[in-house]
């Protein structure tokens, strides 16, 4: 049975205003069009894959009707899609083991495709299950304090919703207010679901979605 998780360091609490004004300017940020984007489609963002109108990320609503230009294209649920994160050079998502288990983390590399991951729809979201993995049955992305290990899909229950950028896929878990990101600057590029985007800390990923077949 496995039992075992990463040991990060404990992050010191913070105002809830603070946080949410630092996540609002970041998704603002992803969501405002490069600046030469041409009109399209009129604003409004939903979390892909949802039926009712849900409620945006916070800062998203005004940013979204000022921009215009070309979002992501949807993903297909069952198809499997190499993840590129546009803001640390088109670094696949890929695995690694630790202390027993899968983590998720970016390539080393950049321009690289990684590993393969599979969406598959659920009610209030999407299981992301990698095509491979270390341990045989152990493919579900989980995330967790400690980052985002691969489990079993009956040993976690962490759905994803997908909210389409300029930049790709903000990825964010469908109970709570948690966004996957990566590390900033340099090192091993270990994804975890967190509350805020953190300047010189962690900054959320933008995912574009690569057909891998």
């Amino acid at each position: 049975m496995k039992n075992a998780s990463l040991s990060l360091p404990r992050r010191r609490p913070a105002h809830k205003a603070t946080l949410a004004a630092a996540t609002g300017l970041a998704l603002a940020a992803l969501l405002a069009p490069p600046a030469t984007a041409q009109p399209a489609q009129p604003a409004g963002t939903q979390p892909a894959g949802t039926q009712s109108a849900g409620t945006q990320p916070a800062g998203a609503q005004s940013a979204s009707r000022q921009s215009t230009g070309t979002r992501a294209e949807p993903i297909t649920p069952g198809k499997p899609y190499y993840l590129l994160a546009s803001s640390k050079e088109d670094r696949g998502v890929t695995f690694e083991p630790y202390a027993d288990w899968d983590y998720a983390l970016l390539t080393d590399s950049a321009h690289s495709s990684g590993t393969a991951v599979v969406f598959e729809k659920r009610d209030d979201g999407y299981v992301i299950k990698s095509t491979r993995s270390n341990w045989s049955g152990y493919n579900v992305w989980c995330a967790g304090s400690s980052g985002i290990r691969l489990d079993r899909e009956g040993g976690c229950n962490t759905h994803w919703q997908l909210f389409p950028t300029y930049a790709g896929y903000l990825l964010k878990t469908a109970t709570g207010d948690d966004y996957l990101a990566n590390p900033a600057g340099r090192g091993k590029q270990w994804l975890q679901a967190v509350d805020s985007d953190r300047a010189g800390s962690r900054e959320f990923t933008a995912f574009k979605p690569i057909a891998a077949e």
